[in-house]
């Protein structure tokens, strides 16, 4: 009887690697056993770490996958919902996020998605620790490499920019449509993911080069239709254009801006679209991109906002400034 556990075992372990990853109802069906046996075969294959299993769950259970395929546990991403998803589109974009920068709920779904987000500690060039949550694939080099490529950037803002941020510089210009909202509720503290094989959890980063200040070619063409008229808005409300970039010529653009005001000076981070109606997972992207530029939002639309965007401009993308343009 060992003998065959110990056969089908190693069955089920070439079923796997053929196929990527499995849940349990595919050993099931692929050996016609019982979902008791087939669960034993796959925990002794974990037990031995010739498999590894997911946290996130397909139905009632894991996925079990070769631990060097991990890449392929992606395909099961599509079982997110809700902030979840989008912390893990988020993540997957810019790899890398500072948790002090991302509000609590953000911080609780990326603890929640333990297999594709992992919390390591950065120590900066000031000696100072700093947490921040990486895409699973994301090497330790890559992580300093991100992180000196934002602090050049940063050291030449502040070259560039002697302003202090103050959102209220915007409000007449740009007609804020939104109101402070009361104290938000705390969240639960995010958990911590689980320790993975050979990861160093600590970084330490040298103090960044810096590199020769270009300046930026803001348009590759004169622009035209809804984007012109953003611009427009612009020049008239001595808003300067930092950086630009079109995402779909004439009617879909994002800028990171500063607005000289008699005030002081305050960068933006300004996504702008072309679009008879406006929903929540319009703004949601570009809220998101937002937090991690670590700018306030400025969204710039010629269409109207459905009821449900009006209802999470004070509450979801609180801070937010949304700006209709005809």
């Amino acid at each position: 009887m060992v003998e065959t556990m110990i056969s089908l075992a190693d069955k089920v372990l070439d079923f796997v690697k053929r196929r990527g990853y499995v849940l349990t109802r595919d050993v099931v069906n692929e050996f016609k056993v019982s979902s008791v046996i087939a669960g034993a075969m796959l925990s002794q294959l974990v037990s031995r770490g010739l498999l590894a299993v997911s946290h996130l769950k397909v139905g009632s259970g894991p996925v079990y996958y070769i631990p060097s395929q991990k890449s392929k546990l992606e395909t099961f991403s599509t079982y997110l919902k809700g902030i979840e998803k989008e912390a893990f589109e988020l993540l997957k974009q810019h790899k890398l996020l500072k948790d002090s920068d991302l509000p609590p709920a953000l911080r609780v779904a990326l603890s929640n998605i333990k297999d594709f987000a992992v919390l390591i500690e950065v120590i900066n060039p000031k000696g100072e620790s700093e947490r921040y949550w990486k895409f699973y694939n994301v090497t330790n080099d890559d992580v300093k490499r991100i992180l000196s490529e934002r602090f050049n950037e940063q050291n030449k803002e502040q070259k560039t920019q002697p302003a202090q941020p103050n959102q209220q510089h915007l409000e007449k210009p740009l007609e804020n449509k939104t109101e402070e909202s009361k104290a938000a509720t705390s969240a639960e503290k995010p958990g911590k993911p689980e320790k993975q094989p050979n990861e160093d959890k600590q970084i330490t980063l040298e103090e960044p080069e810096e590199k020769p200040n270009q300046e930026t070619k803001l348009f590759e063409e004169k622009p035209k239709g809804f984007i012109a008229k953003v611009v427009n808005f612009f020049n008239q409300n001595n808003i300067k254009i930092l950086n630009s970039n079109i995402i779909k010529k004439d009617k879909e653009a994002e800028f990171t801006v500063l607005y000289e005001s008699p005030l002081g000076n305050t960068s933006y981070y300004v996504y702008c679209i072309d679009k008879k109606r406006i929903s929540d997972k319009d703004i949601s992207p570009a809220y998101l991109e937002a937090l991690n530029k670590r700018l306030p939002l400025v969204f710039i639309t010629s269409g109207d906002l459905t009821k449900k965007a009006k209802e999470q401009i004070s509450t979801k993308f609180k801070g937010s400034v949304i700006k209709k343009l005809v």
